[in-house]
């Protein structure tokens, strides 16, 4: 795993705007985030309509022992999916630093947006890494000028 992901992590806002969870042991795996862009020719514009987020566990994490931390955020996530409407939530794309003198932990946000779910890893190989992506569909990134 590239070091650049290390303590990557992505959390989302189940129950409230204030308290969030982790999605999951997940990294983001490089390449970063990659948007999908709309036109919007009356704008001259691009529009970042979904972000499709690769993660990947930890490496000793597999698949029974992730089944067993699969709390209340990964069943809500999957509940999600299959709600109509499906609910928008709030993301943090953050970083996390352990000091390894202290062990605590200092966590930096990279980014807020608000998106919902519309795709979710849903099979895992028994004893393997947990892989796949998740696809957001995102309804406050601004729009952007190519140029």
């Amino acid at each position: 795993m590239a070091e650049s992901s290390q303590g990557t992590r992505l959390r989302v806002y189940i129950t409230d705007e204030n308290t969030p969870s982790t999605v999951g042991a997940t990294q983001i795996k490089p390449p970063n985030p990659k948007p999908v862009r709309v036109q919007v020719p009356h704008l001259e514009s691009t529009h970042i309509d979904k972000l499709t987020i690769d993660v990947v566990d930890q490496g000793e994490m597999t698949a029974d022992f992730f089944a067993l931390k699969a709390d209340a955020t990964h069943v809500q996530l999957r509940r999600d999916m299959v709600t109509r409407p499906a609910p928008s939530r709030k993301w943090d794309l953050v970083h996390v630093t352990v000091d390894p003198d202290t062990e605590v932990e200092s966590v930096t946000v990279l980014d807020t947006f608000h998106a919902t779910l519309i795709d979710f890893p849903r099979t895992f190989q028994e004893r393997q890494p947990i892989k796949g992506s998740l696809t957001l569909d995102i309804d406050d990134i601004p729009e952007v000028n190519p140029e």
